[in-house]
């Protein structure tokens, strides 16, 4: 992205620290599912290259490597789940694999399946878009309880301060 895209202005949106690599640590709390303890930031030369470690309250760790720095023919977002003796992998949200015993399983999930055979890839958009208006509607509660959205929300603003200030920074 050209240095004087809108996306690298921090007045506009916070820039792409916290208007997209925003949305990595949401995930990231989502996969541990436990609260973030405390967040440390680093930034590597070049334009947008992050380093966020993210400790939870259980005492897990979340790293997310956000970069614009890699081959564009790559999968442009790669997931990686360590725990209980696996390892789990969703590659560019078009397929995903697990690995427990020495054996690799394939993960088909039937919105995956149809992403597939059109091309495209399900970040889960049409779902949260359903849930919404399934909350709106009555028939269903908010998929992200306020206590949870204002956490992932104060987890990416200590991500900022982080950077900031380089150190690392105490969720409150």
């Amino acid at each position: 992205i050209p240095g004087d895209n809108w996306q690298h202005d921090s007045s506009i949106g916070g820039g792409r620290l916290l208007g997209e690599v925003c949305h990595f640590t949401d995930l990231a709390i989502h996969l541990v599912g436990h609260n973030v303890e405390t967040v440390h930031t680093t930034r590597g030369a070049g334009q947008d290259n992050y380093s966020i470690v993210m400790t939870c309250t259980d005492g897990s760790t979340a790293t997310v490597i956000y970069t614009s720095e890699g081959e564009t023919r790559f999968s442009k977002e790669r997931i990686e789940m360590f725990g209980g003796g696996m390892v789990g992998v969703i590659d560019n949200f078009r397929k995903g694999f697990i690995v427990k015993g020495g054996k690799t399983r394939k993960v088909r999930a039937r919105s995956w399946w149809k992403s597939l055979l059109t091309g495209g890839q399900d970040k889960g958009h049409g779902a949260e878009l359903q849930a919404f208006v399934d909350a709106v509607k009555g028939d269903e509660p908010l998929p992200v309880s306020l206590d949870d959205f204002l956490h992932s929300s104060r987890v990416v603003l200590a991500v900022a301060e982080s950077l900031k200030l380089g150190t690392s920074i105490k969720i409150k």
